[in-house]
């Protein structure tokens, strides 16, 4: 009955929770047509049934029922949402890479990274380079174009484009991040590059005015975007403006983009619940100074009503101007809820506004439960409305009435209680933000401190009230955006300094989900049952007990055989080999992939982490092109291997970078001598040749030679011959070295350079692995 009573009390909140359960459970398993028809029925039934208790009026049973129903509920709709685009759709076309024109509308802002523009198009129509017909479509295609944006096209206006079209693919080596995915809860489909700014085009008529209405929001965006970057003339002010104001955080650098993250501030740069609420704050008490001026309207209105009520449209407007991506829409929504409750004096469930927040947005889109970002929003959320209260008695000492405190000790009441906000959204998280992104910042409760109101009390609103004098008057904007940009000044510093701490921010594996699954249960339980001075250690124990699982749970050997993983890496190589001992070596780590940052932290250390796997023993380099070495600096700073193996000491511009991140780290170089080994009694890990260094290779191009690495158990042995090609190939043969082995990674890729008649009668694989 105890249950019962709660689920009464908090119906909301049941109902929200139960549906989300649903929406991640269709994540684990997927239904033919045939059996989603049969559990749409099974559906319909249920309801039927709750609707019949309810009506007979035994609240008991329904009560009983109404979980489940909603946990089926969420669960089908979840598979609607998830089932594969129709049979006719453009995903379904593109099954290849190939060439398409296109006809649809330009449907936001361009981004723009330094290098590349990238654009979303609401396609309308589009026509195979290999079939004349003109074929219907109505999906959202991602574009890049190398170079700027054409200015002259503007969100809105329908263009004719021709791309080459692909469907969306990620890396598919385990803990990698699923890009498809994370484009599918977008609404992307299919993605797409046009080679020149020639290959696109206008299309008459112009568009409608409901296209003009519609659009007006992304041209408006657009235009501010290009109004700041006139403004200001220091690209990484402009940068971090259009981040906190737009949205827009493509053309933040690689630097600032991990000093944040590695101060644990990253999430500042996000439009999100934090913007939207100081803006809202903001607004609010200038409505409410503004009308308490009015004696006829105190008279006659409740000032906080109607400060909340205008409100309202300038956050929506705001909103618009952002972008409205899902972190944005999700954020006004809960202020709007908030606004709302004020007007309608329901102000007292902050529990039922968020419960109420959480089913509308699953409602709209049940794959944003998937995302990281959903996650974070309302685990921290949740955690300041059960816990922030309790921990706030501490800051509230008993004081005869009508006693004011000390202004010193006001400003370190209010210091220690911005500290536990940030304390008790970072404990909370913790653990999501482990396993999406493998670090923790140690220094981002105090980092959040100063980096916060320099940027959302100093530099935000600055921003903010400098929109609409851009076009009315430049010149008052431009002294707002000058004064609020020393406020970003002031941030990059901050996050530079906290950034720059040792052990700042630290490298973990992702926790079990066990773990994960106590840790909230844990923290649930003590919501409520602890009191306010044990419940920060308790919390405290909670966060060593995360931070510390790699050390009690790494992973062990038990295998009695060699385990070799060729990891996806697009087109490059990267390969570890595992010896029955528990000897760990990389070999290679490299893509020749643009715009897909670095691929050590992306794919080979996920993938490690993934494992349990906090070191290497070795990581050798065949040799140092871009697309075997460019994720190999990340590795060494990560894994503390102990040796590098190289072609040639100090060889080559491309890895200096690895050269000094080795030095730095303690890591030795080594060139192996032919015939050199690593490894131990159980296997090893040879250097059959270092064919950099054979004279009289047939070809000449001697930038592909390198290490030709065999490893070696008693039952077999696998060949790494890196790109080695005919000439290298044909000298190795005929010097007589070994190179039989059961497994053989293709030289050179599989490129037809490579792969020669006779090293393959040399080598006798029975299975041979293409990275490419």
């Amino acid at each position: 009955m105890k249950l019962l009573a709660t689920i009464s009390s908090n119906l909301l909140a049941t109902v929200a929770f139960a549906f989300a359960l649903g929406i991640a459970l269709a994540h684990s398993f997927s239904l033919t047509s045939g059996a989603l028809a049969i559990f749409t029925a099974a559906l319909l039934v249920l309801a039927l049934l709750l609707l019949t208790l309810h009506l007979s009026r035994r609240r008991n049973a329904s009560l009983w029922l109404l979980p489940p129903l909603f946990v089926a509920a969420g669960c089908w709709y979840g598979q609607l949402h998830l089932a594969p685009p129709p049979a006719d759709s453009l995903y379904r076309q593109i099954e290849t890479k190939s060439e398409t024109l296109l006809v649809g509308t330009l449907a936001a802002m361009v981004e723009f990274d330094g290098t590349f523009s990238r654009l979303r198009l609401n396609c309308e129509q589009y026509q195979r380079r290999d079939d004349p017909a003109l074929l219907f479509c109505r999906e959202k295609v991602l574009l890049r174009l190398p170079g700027s944006w054409p200015e002259r096209f503007r969100p809105g206006e329908r263009l004719a484009i021709r791309a080459e079209l692909r469907r969306p693919e990620g890396y598919r080596s385990p803990g990698s991040f699923d890009l498809a995915a994370h484009y599918a809860r977008q609404g992307i489909t299919v993605t797409g590059f046009i080679r020149s700014p020639l290959f696109i085009a206008h299309l008459d008529p112009p568009p409608g005015w409901w296209q003009r209405v519609r659009f007006f929001p992304e041209q408006l965006r657009s235009e501010i975007g290009r109004a700041i970057d006139r403004t200001l003339s220091d690209p990484e002010r402009s940068a971090m403006y259009r981040a906190i104001l737009l949205g827009d955080r493509s053309r933040l650098s690689p630097a600032v983009l991990e000093d944040f993250k590695a101060s644990g501030t990253f999430h500042i740069l996000a439009i999100s619940g934090l913007h939207i609420g100081i803006l809202s704050v903001l607004l609010f008490t200038l409505f409410y100074q503004l009308l308490c001026r009015s004696e006829w309207l105190l008279l006659r209105w409740p000032a906080r009503k109607l400060a909340a009520f205008c409100t309202l449209p300038v956050l929506l407007v705001y909103a618009l101007l952002a972008g409205l991506n899902t972190p944005v829409a999700r954020a006004v929504l809960m202020a709007s809820l908030v606004l709302l409750a004020i007007c309608l004096d329901r102000q007292r469930s902050p529990a039922a506004i968020l419960a109420f927040a959480a089913l509308t947005i699953l409602l709209a889109d049940p794959l944003q439960l998937a995302t990281t970002s959903f996650q974070l929003s309302f685990t921290a959320v949740a955690a300041l409305l059960f816990l922030l209260p309790q921990l706030q008695r501490l800051l509230s000492p008993s004081k005869p009435p009508n006693q004011s405190m000390p202004l010193l000790s006001r400003a370190s009441t209010w210091l220690l209680a911005a500290l536990l906000v940030s304390l008790v959204a970072t404990l909370a998280t913790a653990p999501i933000a482990i396993h999406a992104f493998h670090r923790f910042s140690l220094v981002g409760p105090l980092a959040n401190l100063l980096v916060e109101p320099l940027l959302c009390l100093w530099s935000l609103p600055a921003g903010f009230f400098a929109l609409p004098l851009l076009s009315l008057q430049p010149e008052a904007a431009a002294l707002l955006l000058r004064f609020g940009a020393h406020g970003l000044d002031a941030a990059l510093a901050a996050a530079a300094f906290f950034a720059a701490l040792p052990f700042a921010d630290i490298r973990l594996p992702p926790p079990p989900l066990w773990l994960i699954a106590g840790y909230y249960v844990a923290l649930l339980l003590l919501t409520g049952r602890t009191g306010p001075g044990l419940l920060l250690p308790a919390l405290a124990c909670l966060l060593a007990l995360l931070l510390l699982h790699p050390l009690y749970s790494q992973e062990k050997s038990h295998r009695t055989g060699l385990q070799l993983s060729y990891l996806d890496v697009g087109q490059g190589s990267a390969g570890l080999v595992e010896l029955p001992s528990g000897y760990r070596l990389l070999i290679d780590g490299g893509t020749a992939g643009t715009g897909s940052g670095d691929i050590g932290e992306r794919v080979i250390a996920p993938y490690l982490w993934q494992r349990g796997i906090q070191r290497l023993d070795a990581v050798a380099l065949t040799h140092p092109d871009a697309d075997h070495c460019n994720g190999l600096s990340f590795i060494l700073r990560h894994f503390s291997p102990t040796v590098l193996w190289l072609r040639e000491a100090g060889d080559d511009s491309a890895c200096r970078e690895l050269l000094r991140v080795a030095a730095k780290r303690g890591v030795a170089t080594v060139v192996p001598a032919d015939g050199q080994r690593l490894g131990d009694a159980s296997g090893y890990v040879e250097n059959v040749a270092n064919s950099w260094r054979l004279p009289g290779v047939g070809n000449g191009r001697r930038g592909n030679s390198g290490l030709v690495l065999k490893v070696c158990i008693e039952e077999g042995c696998a060949l790494f011959p890196g790109d080695i090609e005919k000439g290298d190939e044909q000298s190795l043969v005929g010097r007589g070295y070994d190179l039989a082995a059961t497994i053989l990674l293709a030289p050179h890729h599989g490129s037809n350079t490579s792969s020669s008649p006779a090293f393959f009668a040399a080598v006798q694989p029975d299975y041979l692995v293409v990275s490419a």
